[in-house]
């Protein structure tokens, strides 16, 4: 009941609404809206559907209140890490590897780069 209340404030207040603005949109009282706001009772199923078609979300985000701002966290981290940045990474320790090894006759200092292939795979999982 607290998800399809916070679901009606924010999404009323982002499309810069007034609860009697709302009202006279949906055809109920601005008490209703003001109720529904603050979960005293719940939208009909009526006017979760008109709700859901006046602010243009499925009826599903607007009872789970879905536009949570974690998702979008989520995204942004997937699309960061990637499994072409995983591979780049590992692409650069295997090259540390061979440049300290070889290129500079350090292989007992070698092995720290290619501790970082696990390492950056764990951390990028």
């Amino acid at each position: 009941m607290v998800q399809i209340s916070k679901a009606i404030v924010r999404l009323r207040k982002e499309n810069n609404m007034s609860q009697e603005d709302m009202a006279n949109q949906l055809n109920v009282s601005r008490q209703a809206v003001s109720k529904w706001e603050r979960g005293e009772s719940l939208p009909d199923i009526e006017n979760i559907s008109a709700l859901a078609k006046l602010f243009s979300v499925s009826i599903d985000s607007l009872v789970n209140d879905v536009a949570d701002e974690n998702i979008g966290n989520k995204d942004e981290a997937n699309r960061i890490f990637s499994p072409i940045w995983k591979n780049s990474l590992f692409l650069i320790a295997v090259i540390l590897y061979f440049v300290i090894g070889a290129g500079f006759g350090q292989w007992n200092y070698a092995w720290v780069a290619f501790l970082l292939i696990p390492i950056l795979y764990t951390v990028f999982k």
